[in-house]
């Protein structure tokens, strides 16, 4: 969880509160309005210049500009800041404790910070209300190009913040994001894509309207289970893939190119962002929708979380190992034909095709290797155990491929709408990480 030692600009700010004072609560619009949630944002000013003048009474010119609620004009005057305006943003304000005065606020286009910089997201890890949401959800903290999404979101008490200033980050705030999120340096070593999944069509012909496909084959943690406990989970970003107020399963405009900034510390600073996507299915948002209309917060979470625990991938994966490209290309055709075995029987010969010679791959690649390298041993003990790791290599390789293509044939044969990439990037990455395991192995056995 976030550390409690807050940020040095997590200082509570008197004139903050001054100015909430002359701002009414947002009520969420048609029709998130039927679920009547406690407000968590505050509208622009509809008289900004009068708001100034009682600001001024109180608060000496420099204050009023730090705080940045104010902008110079010339030497001497100031003017309100462009989100004051009657046009303006709302704003969410950010305390440490409930009692507290706010140390920041968010708007549309960020923190509201005078010429700090600060980030939203950093600002949020100090916020009371959002690490006791984070503490719910294992450290997970929602993030979302959509500024009214996000108050949605933390309306219903979920942890969320916007992504504004993170496709322009300067290196204090990298390395603040670097000690908060623990991101690691190590790209080198352990080869990795981040990478935006091409839009996934909504498929109109869904017939998915009593559960969703089996996916335990994840590793995506169980947010509801969490609720109410205590957790002590490093946090981590969970970038939001539709437009919540809309309903709407296309990406929110800016999703890609802030994953090509994040994408860009990988490529450029060695890092290893955890950054994970959440992309509900048809029909998890049509239940959203429903529980929506019911009007009753309780059904609206349980919605959410259940499409959390489902619908939610980790976008880091580590790429196929270069020591071992024959069995990376067999498997890779041993998966084709497996998928194209659902209600073809003809192709049942292209199957034991791709199977021989996967066979003959991991034979080649893994398990030989470690065999013949452990009946080299003079310790009879060191052979046994040694042949024995290469026939479980072998094995492990084989029920690999099984659990995939029977998790593949269940999604077809089911016909629902859950989205494959959630799947195919959980086994890919599992997969390549033990294949990663066992050169080590091999590797390990001819010192």
């Amino acid at each position: 969880m976030p550390s409690t030692t807050h940020l040095p600009s997590s200082t509570p700010r008197p004139i903050l509160a001054e100015y909430l004072k002359y701002c009414s609560p947002v009520v969420l619009e048609e029709p998130w309005d039927a679920l009547s949630l406690d407000p968590v944002a505050y509208s622009a000013l509809a008289s900004p210049f009068f708001v100034l003048a009682q600001l001024q009474a109180r608060f000496d010119r420099t204050t009023l500009i730090e705080s940045g609620l104010a902008v110079p004009c010339g030497e001497e005057l100031i003017w309100p800041a462009p989100f004051c305006m009657p046009d303006g943003s709302p704003v969410v304000p950010l305390r440490r404790e409930p009692s507290e005065t706010p140390f920041s606020l968010i708007c549309d286009a960020g923190a509201i910070r005078g010429g700090e910089g600060t980030l939203p997201l950093l600002d949020a890890l100090d916020d009371g209300a959002t690490s006791q949401a984070l503490a719910d959800l294992d450290g997970s903290l929602l993030v979302t190009p959509e500024f009214e999404d996000m108050i949605i979101l933390r309306s219903l008490g979920f942890p969320a913040t916007t992504s504004s200033g993170l496709t322009t980050l300067n290196a204090e705030q990298l390395r603040l994001l670097q000690t908060a999120f623990s991101w690691k340096r190590g790209c080198n070593q352990d080869p990795s894509s981040l990478v935006l999944p091409a839009q996934r069509p909504k498929d109109e012909n869904s017939q998915d309207d009593n559960g969703k496909c089996d996916t335990s084959i994840t590793d995506v943690p169980n947010f509801k289970a969490l609720i109410g406990e205590s957790q002590t989970a490093i946090p981590q970003i969970i970038l939001v893939g539709f437009q919540l107020r809309q309903l709407s399963l296309e990406y929110p405009p800016g999703l890609a190119q802030l994953v090509e900034s994040l994408a860009s510390l990988q490529r450029d600073f060695d890092l290893l962002p955890s950054v994970w996507l959440w992309t509900p299915t048809d029909h998890e948002v049509r239940r959203l929708a429903r529980c929506r209309e019911l009007g009753d917060v309780t059904y609206v979470r349980e919605a959410v979380l259940d499409s959390l625990d489902t619908s939610c991938y980790e976008m880091v994966v580590p790429e196929a190992p270069e020591e071992v490209p024959d069995l990376v290309t067999a498997r890779a055709e041993l998966l084709q034909a497996e998928a194209a075995m659902v209600g073809k029987e003809a192709d049942r010969v292209r199957l034991e095709r791709a199977r021989r010679s996967f066979d003959a791959a991991v034979d080649r690649d893994i398990g030989r290797p470690i065999v013949e390298r452990a009946m080299s041993y003079a310790n009879p003990l060191d052979r046994a155990l040694g042949s024995l790791a290469g026939n479980l290599a072998q094995q492990a390789q084989l029920q690999g491929i099984q659990i995939i293509a029977r998790q593949r044939r269940i999604q077809a044969d089911s016909a629902q709408d859950t989205n494959p990439q959630v799947i195919a990037t959980t086994v890919d990455r599992e997969y390549f990480r033990t294949i990663k395991m066992l050169l080590d192995v091999r590797k390990g056995l001819n010192r």
